[in-house]
């Protein structure tokens, strides 16, 4: 494989990387305006997660294609959220009891600020010559090292801490995404200083579309899971609840007749027959 072949692959996979780190963003941060009464879904983002991983995909796709002006305000501004995020976890200032001042909702995880925080540092370091972009390789070995203690978190209780969805349904999403920036952040330094062409304007149109549908499909199948789960459970709740209320009502009934037979007699059952009655 020749060098221009790399940088090429190198690209489109910064590129795929960044237009579904926007298309993600935009459909969770869609979610949380459009809807009236919107709520935690598993299949979206927190509106601070949301907005950092907007502002990380274009600086991803700015440093990817050199374009400083869009990279560096998009980078500084994501910094500023996850060490916002940060020192509320770090400094116990907790007074919004978890609560974002951003947006109302919690806060994303520290673990996962603190990945905000490795992506944004590096993705600026990889744009100050060499000592720069070694940093920036060093900060992409972390960030994939945080995925892994992400992923082992399943597994190893004692680093639930270190976990970066903040809810079991995210949690794959997280880890998936904390390798992959990791990687892409690695990669990103072996792109030549000329980048701006590598790729073709038509071919990143088609790659925004196809990852754009891709995304689409993947939120909209996951609606569909989600309502089909809760249709399943709500049937199920239904059939225990029925079962509940016909045994409710056999009781009911066998007591019934057990106080019409004593009302015959005219007199309590003795000791043993009324053990035997009432354990029936």
């Amino acid at each position: 494989m020749d060098i221009k072949t790399r940088h090429l692959i190198n690209q489109a996979y910064q590129h795929t990387l960044g237009f579904a780190l926007l298309a993600l963003a935009g459909i969770s941060l869609s979610n949380y305006l459009l809807v009236e009464a919107p709520n935690v879904a598993p299949v979206v983002l927190l509106p601070d997660s949301a907005l950092a991983a907007l502002l990380l995909g274009l600086g991803l796709l700015g440093c990817a294609n050199a374009r400083q002006r869009l990279a560096r305000p998009a980078l500084a501004a994501l910094l500023g959220i996850a060490l916002y995020s940060l020192s509320h976890d770090w400094l116990a200032l907790d007074t919004g009891q978890g609560q974002s001042l951003l947006s109302g909702f919690p806060r994303m995880r520290s673990t996962l600020a603190l990945l905000f925080c490795l992506l944004a540092i590096g993705l600026l370091s990889s744009q100050r010559g060499r000592w720069g972009r070694r940093l920036s390789c060093t900060l992409g070995l972390a960030a994939i090292s945080l995925g892994c203690a992400s992923l082992l978190a399943v597994h190893l209780p004692a680093l639930s801490a270190w976990r970066l969805g903040f809810s079991s349904s995210t949690h794959s999403l997280a880890n998936l995404f904390g390798l992959s920036m990791g990687v892409a952040l690695l990669v990103l330094n072996w792109l030549p200083p000329e980048r701006e062409r590598l790729l073709g304007r038509s071919t990143l149109i088609g790659g925004a579309l196809g990852v754009l549908l891709t995304c689409s499909s993947w939120y909209l199948l996951s609606l569909q899971h989600i309502e089909l789960n809760k249709q399943q459970n709500e049937l199920l709740l239904a059939k225990l609840g029925d079962s509940v209320e016909r045994a409710l009502d056999a009781r009911r009934l066998l007591m019934q007749r057990m106080a019409e037979r004593w009302s015959i007699d005219g007199q309590l059952p003795k000791h043993p027959k009324w053990r035997v009655e009432s354990s029936s």
